[in-house]
């Protein structure tokens, strides 16, 4: 949120009420209302940035409509995966931060199976073929 008016925009975007925005922000209802109206030019620096934090976490949908830059700053977090997760990911061109992001590691573990799944296809199909026709090794050897 980069000016008072792409944050007016998303304040007026938001599904919530003035005073419900003030409870989450811990910002005076007076002062959102003057703000929202444009009878304050801007908020002090404090009460923008907990405005900005309480929008960030309702529906982010409604505040894109407004156009409205809502990305603030981010923090990397180091995040510790399974070593052959992260091959198999890089290998095959998953967007790994992405995922991780979007879901943590079981979202990077969901698309990770499905791209096994895909890539490996014509040849789990071969195999539960042959199984099926033949049986397990153990089953072969009658230890089943």
């Amino acid at each position: 949120m980069k000016s008072s008016d792409d944050l007016r925009k998303a304040i007026n975007a938001a599904p919530w009420t003035l005073a419900e925005l003030s409870r989450r922000s811990g910002v005076a209802y007076t002062t959102l209302h003057s703000f929202v109206r444009g009878a304050t030019g801007s908020l002090r620096a404090e009460a923008f940035n907990a405005v900005v934090d309480a929008l960030r976490v309702l529906n982010r949908r409604s505040v894109r409509e407004t156009g409205a830059d809502f990305e603030g700053p981010t923090v990397k977090v180091p995040v510790a995966i399974p070593e052959w997760l992260a091959r198999f990911s890089v290998e095959h061109g998953l967007d790994v931060e992405a995922l991780l992001a979007q879901g943590g590691i079981e979202a990077l573990r969901a698309e990770a199976d499905k791209t096994f799944r895909d890539h490996y296809r014509e040849s789990i199909a071969e195999t539960r073929a042959y199984v099926d026709r033949y049986g397990t090794l153990s089953q072969q050897f009658g230890m089943i």
